[in-house]
């Protein structure tokens, strides 16, 4: 007997492609105004066939690769045993937007400004602000104050704002500072010149009498001090007088001027008790001793002359009444003068 055995195999054979689980869709993404290429991701396509033999024939595109601006198409394509093929396409499309505000390149920092009291402000200048944009284009929309501004005392901000095409906004903002400071002393006026008294002999002090200087000044509070006053007794010689002003901000102005006290001289050297009983003459009289001596002197050059005259004109005539009226001429004698501190009478 013979006997003839064979297998008879029965196998599946595709006729459909390779079915894909999940193909991403269409993916639309921007991209900041100003750069040209951004990284995008997705999830990868996953296939499966019932043959469980699918492989992953080609690709155009990694997820979190590099894309440019623009539309860009990606592919995938699966084939299995039977070589059936399967895709998954999509797009990515980048679009520009521009979310990013102008950007400042200088902007003035906070300025501070002093002035001198009496003042009421300053004229300020300033660098003005600059700006720049990717989209290569900004518009000014605000500008409270201009460089060459006269700012008033106290605190005054300056704000600028600029803007783009797409409307982002950019603001520079500084603040001004205008103070008050006093540099300047008071300003004195009247201040008395150098004084020069005279005292009777034998006294040692007496009152002085000025008018008083005063001082003006921008803040119109002065304070005042002085050494000496008017009406207060000096002794003899020299003596220094000042007057200080000062301010709030303790800026001084000096007013200063000397009192000077001298006693007078008498005539003939005789002073104090020695004129008790000659003629007393006022305060401050030395000129009109001065001219009683000339006056007297002037009497007894007279008188000299004329007796002179007299013997002349007896030696020549001899008469006897001549010289009998010479002989009766005398030179008279002149008491002393001298001041008297108590009394006025000869």
């Amino acid at each position: 007997m013979a006997t003839c055995n064979f297998h008879i195999s029965i196998g599946v054979v595709g006729t459909l492609p390779p079915e894909i689980g999940t193909c991403p869709t269409n993916i639309r993404e921007t991209i900041e105004l100003g750069n040209t290429l951004k990284r995008v991701y997705w999830s990868e396509p996953e296939e499966f066939d019932r043959s469980e033999n699918v492989s992953l024939a080609f690709r155009s595109h990694r997820s979190g690769d590099y894309f440019v601006l623009g539309r860009t198409n990606v592919s995938y394509v699966f084939t299995d045993r039977s070589v059936h093929i399967g895709y998954c396409n999509f797009s990515i499309t980048l679009i520009t937007v521009d979310t990013t505000a102008p950007e400042i390149l200088q902007c003035p920092s906070d300025i501070f400004k002093t002035i001198e009291a009496g003042l009421f402000g300053s004229t300020v200048t300033w660098k003005e602000p600059l700006v720049t944009d990717a989209s290569g284009n900004t518009t000014l929309l605000v500008k409270t104050h201009s460089s060459r501004t006269f700012f008033t005392i106290g605190k005054t901000c300056v704000t600028y704002l600029f803007t783009d095409p797409s409307n982002n906004m950019v603001t520079c903002q500084f603040c001004i500072s205008i103070d008050i400071v006093d540099t300047n002393a008071p300003t004195i006026l009247m201040c008395p010149t150098p004084l020069r008294m005279m005292t009777d002999s034998g006294v040692s002090k007496i009152p002085v009498f000025w008018a008083e200087p005063i001082a003006n000044d921008h803040s119109g509070d002065v304070i005042v001090n002085s050494s000496h006053s008017p009406g207060q007794l000096f002794s003899i010689g020299s003596t220094q007088v000042l007057y200080t002003f000062t301010d709030r901000s303790q800026n001084q102005a000096i007013c200063q001027f000397s009192v000077t006290v001298e006693e007078e001289e008498t005539l003939f050297g005789i002073t104090g008790s020695q004129t008790s009983r000659f003629i007393h003459l006022p305060y401050g009289g030395v000129q009109w001793i001065a001219i009683a001596a000339l006056v007297l002197a002037v009497l007894l050059s007279a008188c000299i002359i004329l007796a002179c005259f007299c013997k002349i004109l007896r030696k020549k005539k001899g008469s006897v009444d001549d010289e009998a009226k010479c002989d009766g001429m005398h030179v008279p004698m002149v008491a002393p003068i001298a001041i008297d501190d108590t009394s006025s009478t000869i």
